[in-house]
């Protein structure tokens, strides 16, 4: 069954769904007190409800009502998109609300345009506000409201929120020039707008707001200003509330490494910043491992301990902790810990001076690697670990975005990153991913934000050669699995780079064909030489064959003057031959 578009559709439906709340009752009424421009009669009658539509504001009719609805029941108001007209907007709800008490705490249908639309929020980049007659811009509007804006006004005058059907246009009313690139998801940018406004919020594309409201006593919400956009917002500290912190630590941790847990919390103990909390992310650990956890908080000193929070988080995989952490902490920043790595004493004083130089940005240090080994029952019958080399930079010093697109070079404990990220934008550890969760996220972040580089070593990532990790628990064919995933998701939208990334990228590149040439004149290079080194070889081998046949010659005399010398004729004419020599010497003349 396709959703409904037509607006009557969405309000009937989610009618429907409230009388079934309720049971079957005899006979019903619904009030419209915006006639014509929501529901029409026909539709509210289909469902076998009486429709009466009034024009006067809530206030004037509580003892008009009593006389005409002859002792029918309610069902439900119907104000469609009044609070985007009216004028005293606390007045006007006031009175809705005493209305809705007197006739026992009915429900309010609310329709209103979201300003928000990816349409609108798009073409206000450009600097484009369009006013028509009618649509989501209306020139009969006197203000406007996002999701959060209108469920706040609700609430601040006592309305809880019961249901929704919300209408969803991919193209609103709004989706005007068609020649805009903004607007259009096949554009880079139109795609990169489209990505950031829909991991924003899951309202990108809800062209008109259909909700159920109820009185109820003691709702109270954020402060609204005069055109019902949120002035306090999410997360942000609030008179008489905790002071803001800089940095929360996501700590995860399942509770089965006692020795190493307590390490990292010592690290974090011994900061030279005290600017941060700590919230100790035990992941399906049972009660006795939350006891455990807690009385290990509690052996340090209260300065540091006050500032640990224990949270238990069931299900899900590796970011499961870290999603449920990043929504209930209060820092500024977010930094992440796993409990068999460390931290040097400077590690939240270092992001925190970078991120005041560079407010908004990823801070990210550099991290050192250690292997260690696992001991089990090695002391006193507990298990243990023992460190079996130095550490060592094994990633780099500074952050290169473009090196990044290779493979992760941050481990999780070398960056922060600010949490509007996740209480404005939406971003989420994939949970989804079985390992490489990190790099995923880095790759978000460092798009969206870009990145302060600190180039110098404030962590340490411990890997285990003998022991339990990711690296073990999963195969090689998962991991390159999952690698291959992470380039397909990033692959699949715009590639934004910081500043100074374009000639870093183009160097690469130009590198790349300096390399590609080089390695041509090589390859002919060799090819030549091959070539020189064949017919050299052919020459060789028909001198070699030359001497081999002056050797079978020499061979040949040697064998034949032996066998001379060796004759009985050689033998009986010797005394001829040195008679024969004698009488060479006497002839030759003396020289002059």
């Amino acid at each position: 069954m396709s959703t409904p578009d037509r607006l009557a559709d969405h309000v009937t439906s989610l009618l429907s769904r409230l009388l079934r709340r309720g049971g079957e009752p005899k006979a019903e009424v619904v009030v419209d007190l915006a006639p014509g421009r929501t529901v029409a009669a026909g539709d509210v009658e289909a469902l076998g409800l009486h429709y009466l539509g009034l024009s006067e504001g809530p206030g004037a009719l509580t003892a008009a009502l009593g006389p005409t609805l002859r002792g029918r029941r309610v069902a439900a108001l119907v104000i469609g998109d009044s609070l985007n007209r009216v004028g005293d907007l606390g007045g006007y709800l006031d009175g809705l609300h005493g209305l809705c008490d007197d006739l026992g705490g009915v429900p309010v249908l609310v329709v209103s345009p979201n300003v928000t639309h990816l349409d609108i929020g798009a073409k206000l980049l450009i600097g484009r506000w369009d006013v028509t007659t009618s649509g989501t811009v209306s020139a009969a509007y006197v203000r406007h409201f996002s999701t959060a804006a209108l469920r706040s006004t609700m609430a601040g005058h006592g309305f809880a929120e019961l249901d929704a059907e919300d209408r969803t246009r991919a193209r609103s009313d709004q989706h005007f020039p068609s020649d805009v690139a903004v607007l259009e998801p096949g554009t880079p940018v139109g795609a990169l707008v489209r990505w950031l406004r829909e991991m924003a919020r899951g309202d990108a594309h809800v062209d008109r707001f259909v909700r159920a409201y109820v009185p109820a006593p003691g709702v109270d919400a954020p402060g609204v200003d005069a055109v019902g956009v949120d002035a306090v917002g999410a997360g942000a500290s609030t008179p008489g509330s905790a002071a803001p912190l800089f940095l929360s630590v996501l700590l995860r941790t399942q509770g089965r490494r006692a020795a190493t847990l307590q390490e990292s919390l010592l690290c974090l103990a011994a900061q030279t910043c005290d600017d941060f909390e700590v919230l100790t992310l035990l992941h399906d650990g049972d009660e006795r491992s939350a006891d455990s956890v807690r009385e290990l908080v509690e052996e340090f000193h209260e300065s540091f301990s006050r500032r640990v929070r224990v949270v238990s988080v069931s299900g899900g995989g590796r970011c499961r902790p870290l999603n449920e952490g990043a929504l209930l902490a209060r820092g500024e920043y977010l930094a992440m810990l796993d409990d068999d790595d460390l931290v040097l004493a400077d590690w939240v004083e270092t992001f925190r001076d970078a991120a005041r130089r560079a407010p908004g940005r990823v801070v990210r240090t550099a991290v050192a690697n250690q292997r260690i080994e696992a001991r089990p029952g090695r002391w006193d019958g507990e298990d243990g670990y023992e460190v079996v080399d130095r550490p060592r930079l094994v990633f780099s010093l500074d952050f290169d975005h473009v090196d990044h697109l290779l493979d992760n070079r941050t481990p999780n404990n070398g960056y922060a990153f600010p949490r509007s990220l996740v209480t404005e934008l939406g971003l989420r550890w994939d949970e989804s991913l079985p390992v490489l969760e990190d790099w995923d996220h880095l790759l978000w972040s460092a798009s969206i934000c870009g990145v302060r580089g600190v180039p110098r070593i404030t962590a340490l990532l411990r890997s285990w050669e003998v022991g339990e990790d990711s690296k073990s628990q999963h195969s090689p064919a998962l991991w390159e699995a999952t690698r291959r995933r992470v380039i397909d998701k990033h692959g699949a939208t715009p590639l934004l780079l910081d500043r100074g990334a374009f000639p870093q990228l183009r160097a690469r590149l130009i590198d790349g064909d300096v390399a590609a040439e080089h390695a041509a004149r090589l390859e002919q290079d060799v090819h030549r030489t091959a070539v020189e080194l064949d017919a050299a070889r052919a020459r060789l081998e028909v001198a070699e064959q030359a001497l081999e046949a002056t050797r079978d010659a020499l061979r040949s005399t040697t064998r034949q003057l032996e066998e001379v010398h060796g004759s009985t004729s050689w033998r009986i004419t010797a005394g001829l031959r040195l008679a024969a020599r004698a009488a060479r010497r006497v002839r030759t003349p003396p020289r002059s």
